[in-house]
C-alpha cells in the first residue's frame, strides 16, 4: 500500500507497519512514480522522474493474489488529489534494471509479468489492458456515469 501522510509518500511493506519514505511530491508538478520489488536483492525500491529515491529492506511475497485500489482513503491518511495515468502493476518481472532510467513519456504498455495495466484513456479511466474489471467509486470525479475519487 502506499499513501501520502505528513507530507510525504508513506509504504506499508513487510514489517506490517507503514513505513516513511521521505519524499515530499512537488506540489502542481507531474512525477513519475515507481515501485520495484527487488527479490534477487530483498530490497523494495521507490523511483521518482527515473531516479532511485527510496530503498528498504523487504522480504514480502507479493506474489499472491491481491486486491488493488487505486487513489483509495486510508484512515488516518490523507486522500489522494491529483491525477492518475498509465498504472502498471508487474509480477515477477523488473521493469526498471538500474537505479536510473529514462521515465516513458507515452502511454505504457502490457510487458513480462503485466498483471494491471490501466487509466490510460482520459476519457473512461476505468479501461484496463489485460482484461481486469475496475470498479468506480467515491465522487471527487465522474466521467459518464461512473463516480471516481
Amino acid at each position: 500500500e502506499v499513501a501520502f501522510h505528513n507530507s510525504t509518500i508513506q509504504v506499508y511493506t513487510d514489517t506490517g507497519a507503514w513505513r516513511d519514505t521521505g519524499y515530499t511530491p512537488t506540489s502542481g508538478a507531474w512525477e513519475h512514480f515507481a515501485f520495484q520489488r527487488d527479490y534477487s536483492e530483498n530490497t523494495l525500491k521507490m523511483f521518482i522522474d527515473g531516479k532511485l529515491k527510496w530503498s528498504v529492506s523487504n522480504n514480502r511475497d507479493y506474489d499472491e493474489p491481491f486486491v488493488t485500489k487505486i487513489g483509495i482513503h486510508v484512515t488516518g491518511y490523507d486522500s489522494f488529489q491529483g491525477y492518475l495515468s498509465n498504472v502498471r502493476i508487474c509480477i515477477g518481472h523488473l521493469v526498471y534494471s538500474s537505479n536510473y532510467f529514462t521515465p516513458p513519456t507515452s502511454e505504457l504498455t502490457i510487458v513480462d509479468g503485466t498483471v494491471l495495466l490501466c487509466c490510460q484513456d482520459s476519457d473512461d479511466p476505468t479501461q484496463e489492458a489485460t482484461g481486469k474489471t475496475i470498479s468506480a467509486h467515491g465522487g471527487g470525479f465522474q466521467t459518464g456515469n461512473k463516480n471516481l475519487l
